[in-house]
């Protein structure tokens, strides 16, 4: 059972089969556990691990954060294209596997970031509300209908600098130009 900080250190067995399954199940009662996943090049492109990770316990989060480094060489890996995702609940679990060169891929469960919240209805100053600003970076919402334009469009939080829209981007949308959009009219 992991709790605190864990930092994930690729092993050269890892190799020597067709899939590796490395299951970490995670203690959340006394703080949140902050699990710091390997650089994807140290697998040296042997790229069939997947990581199970479980909320399994306590009443705190369990946060995936990519790779990054500024020395030697600037290197900077990402989860679903952002810095980190989050098992918010105890019972989210996610399987993180790589993606590609330097991002890895997670498929999550139950409430946790990486699978898209629908919203049927949402609009600029929406995204200032309470709700959208609790959400861990790497959230993401699939909006039906954004800002009474019968467009949709998915967002990802991208950072908690700022509490309102300029903390979300545009990765898909029904009008293909808005597209990695951020700001007043995303889409």
């Amino acid at each position: 059972m992991i709790t605190g900080n864990y930092n994930l250190v690729a092993q050269t067995e890892w190799r020597n089969v067709q899939f590796e399954d490395v299951f970490l199940e995670c203690d959340t009662t006394l703080a949140d556990v902050n699990i710091t996943l390997n650089s994807i090049a140290d697998l040296n492109r042997s790229w069939s691990v997947r990581l199970h990770i479980i909320n399994k316990v306590g009443a705190n989060a369990v946060n995936i954060i990519a790779y990054t480094t500024l020395l030697p060489v600037p290197v900077t890996d990402t989860i679903n294209g952002v810095a980190s995702t989050t098992l918010a609940n105890v019972g989210d679990s996610c399987i993180v596997a790589v993606q590609a060169e330097n991002n890895w891929i997670s498929t999550a469960s139950n409430n946790s970031v990486g699978v898209p919240t629908v919203v049927a209805a949402l609009n600029l100053a929406g995204l200032s509300g309470a709700i959208y600003d609790a959400l861990p970076i790497g959230s993401s919402l699939a909006v039906v209908d954004y800002a009474a334009t019968g467009d949709g469009c998915t967002l990802v939080k991208t950072t908690l600098a700022n509490n309102d829209f300029l903390d979300w981007v545009v990765v898909a949308t029904d009008l293909v130009a808005s597209t990695g959009g951020i700001g007043t009219n995303p889409i």
